[in-house]
């Protein structure tokens, strides 16, 4: 998976291949053996593909749940956060891994303001994906596209979506995290350990790896 090729960092520093902790989930679900494009069964332009190739499709299923059931024995925690950045690269995972017994789903909807988002596109440096127009309009007006493109089909995924589920402002998340954790525990119908979430806040550690 893309991922592991692109030698993605842990949040302990270390890439996913040498990290402890993802080093071990992974070493008994052979990769290798089983390529599967994981894009053509989660990006939003591969609507229709995954159904015209079933034996891609079980072994797509079959490798997220060996991945799951994996971190689980390994972290021994019943919650897993996938918090990818955009719908656009996933938006058929959700609709997959429904399909996997034994995995309720949550979905925390978070959107950030559109001004943030024009803010951010104005810098040259960063994101790699700012460096391919030179121009501050041409990237402003590139992501204020996908911006309204992304929150478009995710409203739609949100509201056909019927199992629990909350909606959170970046901004908010941002000042005050404490009051958005509260409306996940509210909204979702889970315990998420309130006084834990606050203990990590005013130390700024938490003990994770992703």
């Amino acid at each position: 998976p893309n991922w592991l090729e692109k030698e993605e960092l842990c949040a302990c520093g270390q890439t996913l291949i040498a990290c402890d902790f993802w080093r071990d989930v992974l070493e008994n679900i052979d990769l290798e053996d089983n390529e599967v494009e994981f894009e053509k069964f989660e990006k939003f332009s591969s609507f229709g593909c995954s159904p015209f190739n079933r034996d891609a499709r079980e072994n797509y299923l079959n490798i997220n749940a060996s991945i799951i059931q994996s971190i689980h024995r390994k972290a021994q925690k019943f919650g897993l956060v996938d918090s990818s950045k955009t719908t656009r690269d996933c938006f058929w995972r959700l609709n997959n891994l429904r399909q996997i017994g034994g995995v309720d789903l949550f979905l925390v909807y978070i959107v950030r303001d559109p001004r943030g988002v024009v803010f951010s596109a104005y810098k040259s440096h960063g994101s790699p994906e700012r460096q391919r127009f030179k121009s501050q309009f041409l990237r402003a007006s590139v992501s204020l596209l996908f911006w309204n493109l992304t929150n478009l089909s995710t409203i739609i995924y949100f509201h056909w979506f019927d199992r629990p589920k909350t909606f959170i402002r970046y901004e908010q998340l941002s000042s005050d995290p404490l009051s958005c954790f509260e409306t996940m525990e509210k909204e979702l119908g889970l315990d998420i350990g309130l006084k834990s979430v606050a203990a990590c806040l005013q130390s700024g550690f938490w003990p994770a790896h992703n």
